[in-house]
């Protein structure tokens, strides 16, 4: 556990390395609303939000390894991946939306 003070608003970090992140923030703490983001490393990136004026509750990141994709596609969003030693392409982005009150 991390103090509420701490300077990346962290609550909690669980890392298998190598495999999976989750990186828990003090609710209320960012401005983005971002409470907890799951990191599958080369599978997926789950982020949980709250309280956030668009609704948003939830956004899942689908990745695969650039170096597959490249010869099955061209082109794509490009991000490194959090084990730091490989490169991902954004597959598919689904949004969750909280029903108007």
């Amino acid at each position: 556990m991390f103090s509420p003070r701490h300077v990346f608003l962290l609550k909690q970090w669980t890392e298998v390395l190598g495999q999976r992140r989750k990186i828990e923030f003090h609710r209320k703490s960012r401005l983005d609303g971002l409470v907890c983001r799951e990191e599958v490393f080369g599978q997926t990136i789950l982020e949980c939000y709250e309280d956030r004026s668009d609704r948003l509750i939830s956004r899942t990141i689908f990745v695969r390894n650039a170096q597959e994709e490249r010869c099955k596609h061209q082109g794509g969003a490009t991000l490194l991946a959090g084990d730091g030693f490989s490169n991902n392409i954004v597959v598919k982005v689904i949004d969750q939306y909280s029903r108007p009150e």
